[in-house]
């Protein structure tokens, strides 16, 4: 759908938008073309901003933190696993302890990349510092109210949790 802005005395601006559906009315979402473009790039991380992760978390006491992906992730969305797989790489080079990386093991996924945490002071100081982490990549990071459920019965008091990467209609 494209969708025309005009005003007085402005040049009129033509947007590109895009609706996907989810498959559920509540995280169904618009994009501009070029945000379905940022979304759909293979998220990643490269040597120079591992270094300024290190560097901005390195002697943080920050709280152990669960870097989790959804259930078959290695199979069915590998941009996420991989992706997962060097954040929970680098967190570590940094101090960062990582409880467990549930790597493939949740479900009730959200699309990229957020993370979870039980109210607490110094959980919300480490929330703060991974948010700042993740950005340096590239990506944004987003905090969510709840947990995603784990098949293991494992709930963190902070958890990673890595989505998909690209929007795809339902079938």
């Amino acid at each position: 759908m494209d969708v025309a802005i005009a005003g007085d005395a402005v040049t009129a601006q033509i947007f590109s938008l895009n609706f996907n559906w989810t498959g559920n009315w509540q995280t169904s979402f618009l994009h501009s073309q070029g945000r379905i473009q940022q979304l759909n790039r293979n998220r990643t991380i490269s040597d120079d901003q591992a270094g300024k992760i290190i560097d901005k978390l390195k002697g943080l006491k920050l709280r152990p933190l669960m870097v989790t992906t959804r259930q078959g992730a290695r199979e069915d969305d590998p941009e996420a696993h991989e992706y997962a797989v060097q954040v929970k790489k680098v967190l570590s080079q940094a101090g960062v302890t990582i409880n467990e990386a549930a790597v493939g093991l949740g479900t009730l996924f959200p699309i990229g990349v957020s993370i979870f945490a039980k109210p607490n002071l110094y959980n919300d100081v480490t929330v703060s510092a991974i948010i700042d982490a993740i950005r340096l990549t590239g990506v944004e990071c987003k905090t969510r109210q709840r947990q995603v459920w784990y098949g293991n019965g494992i709930e963190p008091e902070i958890n990673l949790i890595i989505g998909a990467n690209e929007i795809t209609p339902p079938s």
